[in-house]
Parts: C-alpha cells; sequence; structure tokens
C-alpha cells in the first residue's frame, strides 16, 4: 500500500452509486479508478467530468482514471463492485481472470440473484475463493453521498482485516462506518429495504394517516427481522444503519426509485394493461432495485415456506393484480 495514496481502489460500475463512493474514497486521498463495461459512458465522463444522467451536476476529478479495461485490478488493493445486480455474476467472471489472491472486495451492489436467489458474497465467494469480502450498506442516497453530506454505512464482514482496510481508506468526518459481523443480514437489508420503499409508495399514494404508516413500518422491521433470521444472520442487524437506517430513509423520501414505483402503482387506471405499461416504462428508464429483488426473494419464502405478509402481498398486487387495499388488511392481521 503507498503511504502517500492510502490505497489504489477500483471501482466497478460507474452508476450513481458507484460515482458517489469513487469521490467518497478521492476525499481520503485514496487513488481511484472507476471501471465501467459501457465505452459511452466512459467517453462521457472523460470528457465532460460528469454523469449527467444518474448524477446530474456533479463533477468527478480530473485524477479519477475511467477505464473500460478490467487490467485495471490488477496492482488495485480494494475492488468495489457497484454493478446492477443482474450483471453482479458476469462481472464476477470476468474479472476472475485478472484478480490476484491477495485482493479486498467491498460489495455495494443491492439485490439477491433472480435465477438462483444467490447472495452476491456468495456469488462472489463462488466464482473468485476469497473470504475477504464485505458488505456496503446504510441509508445514503448517492447525490448526498456524493456530495459530502453527513452520512453513514454498515460494513457486514467476517475479515478483521477486509474491515480494517475498507474503514481506513473510507471513514471521514462526514461518513461513518458501523462494523457488524453479518454479511447475510446486511445483504437481506439493503435488498429488502427497496420492497418495503414500494409499498410505503403505495400507502403514500392511497393517502394513509402517518398513524398507519408508523404501523406498516414497524411491521416492516419485524419482517425483515425475522427474514434475517430465517437465513441464519444476525436479528441484532436490523439495529443497524442498514437496517432501521435505510428503511426509513428509503420508505419516506421521493428521492427513492422504490418509493416512486409505489407511487406510481397507487394511481388509479383505466385498465390492468396501462397500469402494466406504465410500471414497465418506469422501470425500463430507472434502476428499481426493488422489482427485481421482489422476483428472488418470493421464491425464496416459497420453497422455504417463510412467513412474509408484506413481501407476499406486494407480489400479489404486482403480478396478480391483487387491489392494493388488501394491504390495509396485511397490516392488521395477526
Amino acid at each position: 500500500i503507498d503511504k502517500e495514496n492510502k490505497m489504489k481502489v477500483c471501482i466497478l460500475g460507474a452508476g450513481a452509486y458507484g460515482l458517489a463512493l469513487a469521490l467518497a474514497f478521492h476525499r481520503n486521498n485514496n487513488k481511484v479508478i472507476v471501471w465501467t463495461k459501457l465505452e459511452a459512458e466512459k467517453e462521457e465522463l472523460e470528457n465532460t467530468h460528469q454523469n449527467q444522467k444518474v448524477l446530474p451536476n456533479v463533477l468527478i476529478p480530473d485524477d479519477i482514471q475511467i477505464t473500460t479495461d478490467l487490467n485495471c485490478v490488477k496492482d488495485t488493493n480494494l475492488i468495489v463492485l457497484a454493478v446492477p445486480i443482474n450483471f453482479f455474476r458476469s462481472t464476477c467472471l470476468e474479472l476472475k481472470n485478472y484478480v490476484s489472491n491477495n485482493l479486498h472486495y467491498c460489495i455495494a451492489t443491492k439485490g439477491i440473484e433472480k435465477e438462483t436467489g444467490a447472495f452476491c458474497h456468495e456469488i462472489l465467494e463462488n466464482i473468485i475463493a476469497t473470504k475477504q469480502i464485505a458488505i456496503l450498506s446504510g441509508p445514503t442516497f448517492a447525490i448526498d453521498l456524493a456530495k459530502n453530506s453527513p452520512c453513514g454505512l454498515s460494513l457486514g464482514t467476517s475479515s478483521d482485516t477486509t474491515y480494517e482496510i475498507i474503514y481506513s481508506c473510507l471513514q471521514s468526518k462526514n461518513l461513518k462506518i458501523e462494523k457488524n459481523k453479518d454479511m447475510i443480514g446486511t445483504e437481506l437489508c439493503g435488498s429488502i429495504k427497496n420492497i418495503m420503499a414500494i409499498i410505503s409508495g403505495i400507502l403514500e399514494g392511497m393517502q394513509v394517516t402517518e398513524t398507519t404508516k408508523a404501523l406498516f413500518l414497524t411491521n416492516a422491521i419485524q419482517e425483515m427481522g425475522n427474514l434475517i433470521l430465517s437465513f441464519q444472520g444476525s436479528y441484532q442487524t436490523i439495529n443497524t444503519l442498514a437496517g432501521i437506517g435505510d428503511l426509513l430513509l428509503t420508505c419516506n423520501s421521493k428521492k427513492s426509485r422504490n418509493y416512486c414505483l409505489g407511487l406510481l402503482l397507487s394511481k388509479e387506471y383505466e385498465s390492468i394493461e396501462q397500469k402494466q405499461k406504465e410500471m414497465i416504462d418506469y422501470i425500463h428508464s430507472n434502476t428499481v432495485e426493488g422489482y427485481h429483488t421482489l422476483l428472488s426473494i418470493y421464491s425464496l419464502i416459497q420453497k422455504n415456506n417463510l412467513y412474509c405478509p408484506l413481501i407476499e402481498s406486494l407480489y400479489n398486487i404486482i403480478f396478480n393484480h391483487q387491489n392494493q387495499k388488501e394491504l390495509l388488511t396485511v397490516l392488521t392481521c395477526k
């Protein structure tokens, strides 16, 4: 590790969160490289120093290198995976050809693989055969992290060395890094809160009272905690920044695309077809992790015979065209 530049950090993914993390690492005097698979994205970042679509009016400094060549990971210390969940496995398979055994990995991808129900750390462990992995999750909108607003993130890892490395190059006076040893729980929180945000948006669109919203949030916390236990995680993880922290943020803001999808679904439509079209159009033009996670987590729930009434209710609203008012019944059932 270079003492002048604390660390060489390679971030895979030039979306909003990847770039926001690049800026956070860069502010701590680390040498930062951002990899994207898209040549057009690389050219825009090199020419304008912005990704106007995902992080408008945020300038990327000249000394953050942008590349489409995965060779960039060869002499790095830390790899941060910030690609969308549907590209996570293919990115890991490509990455395998370039990495050495001593690298540390920080997963910032949210979601569970739809086809297999696998968690991100399981995919990475399986392909690259490493235990030097941490999950980064918490209540941070990319734009706020990019602009250095005070915020906090949970780092779930069983490797003390990986934690120390990431902590040393990311913790700052405006960014709190909180440690836990529960990778599964941290991943589940980061994934399920997006589903809960869609429900929250639907309830907001239905103009429910603040009392009903409080009931929903309490139920959501309990359902997430029980789900963590079902997958041998720690219930305590629900009380971290990745748990309650991220849930409160995502379920209460129009900055959340998942919450906005819920608002869209709550509208009155002339037909089911019109509703489906508007939903699909929105999902195609925005990254809505909760929609994709809903499919994968619903399969896991069915496979393992788990009781998750909120998640099942949202699945039925979206895919079986159930009336959204059924949510109110679910909130008050035992």
